[in-house]
C-alpha cells in the first residue's frame, strides 16, 4: 500500500506539472491563498464563538490528535495539546493542514513563490493574507523559515550593497526579538535537552507500548533515530515503516516526521542522494526562471524538512522535480 501511495502521488505530481507547466508555482501560491484566507476567517470566528461549536460540526476525523475535529479545510486544535502555546488567548491556527508547524510551513511556501513572482510587498494583497495566517500559527518552523524568506528578498536578491548592510542592521535586532518569543524560546530550549530522547526513555517507551498510542519524537531525536535507521540498511534503506530499525528494535509507537535524514533512511543513500540532486537541479531551474540566485528554495525546503517530510507528497514532487517533466519550448518568466 505504501508504494501504491507513492506511485499515485508521482503520477499527480507529474500531471500537475504536464497541465500547469511554468504556471505551478503561481497556482500553487494562489490556492494555499485562498485557503489560509478561509483559514484565517474561521479561526477567528473560532476565538468568539469557541471551539466547541467547530467541534460539533466537524464532518471528517481527524488525522491526528493534535485536532478534535475536521472541515476538510480548516482543522479544529486540541485545546489540551495547544492551551497556552500562542500569545495571550490566541490559540494556534491548524488551517488545513492537521497541525499547526505543518500549515505554516505551506504558507512559507506560498510566500516564496508570492515574492518571487511578484517581486514586491507594497500593494501586495496575497503577501498581506500569508503573512498574518502564518502569524496566527504561532510555528517555530514557519517563523524561522519567513525570516530566511525575507532575508532572501531584502539581502541576498538585493544588488545595491547599501541597502543590504542597512537591511541587515536592521533584520538583526529583529531576528533576536523574533527567536526570544516565549514559544519561540521554549520550543527551542527543549530541543537542547538531549538527555531526554524517548527512544532511551525506557519507561516512557514501556508507558505507550501499554497504552498503544504513537508519539511523535522531537526534531533531534528524529534525525538520530533515522540515522539508527541508516545504519541498518544504508544501501536499499527500509523502504516501509514497519522494516525499520527504530521499528523492528526500539518501538513501533515512536514516530518521526523530519525529512532531512529520513528520505536517505527510506530510499538509501544512493537513491537518496539522486532525490537531492534532482530537487537541486530543478532549484536551479526556478533560479533561472525568475532570474534568481543561491539555490534559495532547496534552502527553504531543507529548513522546512526539519520537522516534516515532503519528498512523497504530490504538490511537493511537482514543485521539486518539474524540470524532469516540463516542456523544454516553453520560454522563462520575464
Amino acid at each position: 500500500m505504501p508504494y501504491l501511495i507513492l506511485y499515485i502521488n508521482i503520477t499527480v505530481g507529474y500531471s500537475l506539472v504536464k497541465i500547469f507547466g511554468n504556471k505551478l508555482y503561481e497556482k500553487t501560491t494562489q490556492y494555499i491563498t485562498y485557503l489560509t484566507g478561509i483559514s484565517l476567517i474561521l479561526w477567528m470566528i473560532m476565538h468568539v464563538i469557541g471551539i466547541g461549536f467547530f467541534e460539533s460540526i466537524g464532518f471528517m476525523q481527524p488525522a491526528s490528535s493534535t485536532s478534535v475535529a475536521s472541515l476538510l479545510i480548516f482543522n479544529v486544535p486540541n485545546i489540551h495539546i495547544y492551551e497556552g502555546k500562542g500569545i495571550g488567548p490566541f490559540m494556534r491556527n491548524c488551517g488545513f493542514a492537521w497541525e499547526p508547524g505543518l500549515f505554516a510551513s505551506f504558507i512559507c511556501f506560498a510566500i516564496y513563490f508570492n515574492l518571487l513572482i511578484k517581486k514586491r510587498i507594497k500593494r501586495n494583497r496575497s503577501f498581506y493574507i500569508l503573512t498574518l495566517g502564518l502569524f496566527s500559527t504561532f510555528s517555530t518552523t514557519g517563523y524561522s523559515a519567513f525570516l530566511l524568506i525575507i532575508a532572501n528578498y531584502f539581502i541576498l536578491q538585493n544588488s545595491k550593497k547599501s541597502t543590504q548592510i542597512l537591511y541587515i542592521i536592521v533584520g538583526i535586532p529583529t531576528f533576536l526579538y523574533i527567536m526570544n518569543l516565549p514559544f519561540m524560546a521554549d520550543k527551542i530550549k527543549k530541543e537542547d535537552e538531549s538527555e531526554n530522547f524517548l527512544y532511551n526513555n525506557n519507561q516512557l517507551t514501556s508507558e505507550i507500548e501499554s497504552e498503544k498510542r504513537t508519539m511523535t519524537v522531537r526534531r533531534w531525536e528524529g534525525i538520530i533515530m533515522d540515522y539508527l535507521n541508516i545504519q541498518d540498511r544504508p544501501i536499499l534503506g527500509y523502504g516501509t515503516i514497519n522494516n525499520s530499525y527504530v521499528n523492528t528494535h526500539i518501538s513501533s509507537y515512536l514516530l518521526s516526521s523530519n525529512g532531512i535524514v529520513s528520505t536517505f533512511a527510506r530510499f538509501g543513500i544512493v537513491l537518496g542522494l539522486l532525490i537531492n540532486i534532482v530537487f537541486i537541479r530543478n532549484t536551479n531551474y526556478i533560479d533561472k526562471l525568475f532570474r534568481q540566485k543561491y539555490c534559495m528554495f532547496y534552502i527553504l525546503y531543507m529548513t522546512l524538512s526539519i520537522s516534516y517530510s515532503f519528498t512523497t507528497l504530490a504538490l511537493m514532487i511537482a514543485l521539486c522535480s518539474s524540470n524532469l517533466w516540463i516542456s523544454k519550448s516553453q520560454k522563462y518568466i520575464k
